[in-house]
């Protein structure tokens, strides 16, 4: 009997993580081993040293007893406010960047092929941003102002310690946008929680929105914790322009195509996580939210502040 956990594209974070984390991750339960087939082609990344067996050779002479996927961000999601969040069954919306299409498209394949795993649970976990030291997004790199594009301006500026501000349209509501994180350990926490269960889940597939404890930060809340400067532009086209510029400048790893989604809210309900982990609740999500994006800065040492607007004027 083989426990299979799928970390398709979107979860490579969590398998970049120090060694501390992995182990959490790989820890052997009961059952004599796990498969982790990684995210990529290759499968591991090339510091790893744990087995990976394709996919594909999965059902030559293996039974698979649970499979789990971590699916697309909120940000794949319509948009929408919801003043509770949106649960697991709110409709698919992604639109304009590839990553989160390709995010929609593979969460519509797991609905599909789940029903077709013979007796195995499948699991979709349904994360937010994710956060922690060693964390880089796109969202994380906003607030620390990392100029992580790939030209030799940007090069300097990070071995210089330049730090550019946060961008936003102008207007108040763009700051009481609401966000969720979760730690990168506690995602692999919750990982080994499921393949340790014993017991099938009464549903072929269970999906899970997933996030920090607590409640929700507002962007403002985080330009505050990260101590970052605020550049405000006038309106979301002038936005979109600035992070054009950015991008073909090589300053900003960030696409212009995610300016909807930066600029924007998607906020998930966690309750069914809440039932499904129980007492273990606590003990699993560990961090609140607003703590898991303060990990984000433990290891960041200070740095200054440099203005894009020349650059991309």
């Amino acid at each position: 009997m083989v426990s299979a956990a799928f970390f398709l594209a979107g979860v490579s974070q969590v398998l970049k993580q120090p060694q501390r984390v992995r182990k959490r991750v790989v820890r052997r339960p009961p059952d004599p081993a796990y498969v982790l087939p990684g995210p990529e082609a290759g499968g591991w990344g090339e510091d790893e040293t744990l087995p990976a067996v394709p996919p594909q050779r999965l059902g030559l002479g293996v039974h698979v007893r649970r499979a789990v996927q971590a699916a697309g961000p909120p940000f794949i999601l319509i948009g929408g406010r919801a003043p509770g969040g949106h649960e697991e069954e709110h409709p698919l919306g992604a639109h304009s960047l590839p990553y989160a299409i390709h995010k929609m498209e593979a969460d519509k394949v797991v609905h599909q092929r789940a029903p077709a795993l013979r007796s195995c649970s499948a699991y979709m976990l349904r994360p937010p941003i994710f956060a922690g030291a060693s964390v880089e997004n796109y969202m994380v790199g906003a607030f620390r102002g990392t100029p992580n594009g790939p030209s030799d301006r940007a090069a300097g500026m990070r071995s210089r310690g330049k730090r550019l501000p946060c961008l936003l349209p102008s207007g108040r509501r763009y700051l009481d946008n609401r966000i969720q994180f979760v730690h990168v350990d506690d995602m692999a926490r919750l990982i080994v929680h499921i393949l340790e269960k014993t017991e099938p889940e009464s549903q072929r597939l269970t999906v899970l929105n997933l996030a920090g404890r607590g409640e929700p930060m507002t962007y403002e809340h985080c330009v505050e914790a990260a101590n970052a400067k605020l550049l405000r532009v006038p309106g979301k086209y002038a936005f979109q322009l600035v992070l054009q510029a950015m991008w073909r400048l090589g300053i900003m790893a960030i696409p212009p195509q995610a300016a909807p989604y930066m600029s924007g809210e998607y906020i998930m309900n966690t309750e069914r996580l809440q039932r499904f982990l129980g007492a273990h609740y606590e003990d699993v999500i560990r961090y609140t939210i607003a703590d898991a994006f303060a990990d984000c800065f433990k290891s960041a040492a200070p740095i200054t502040t440099e203005e894009p607007a020349k650059e991309a004027s």
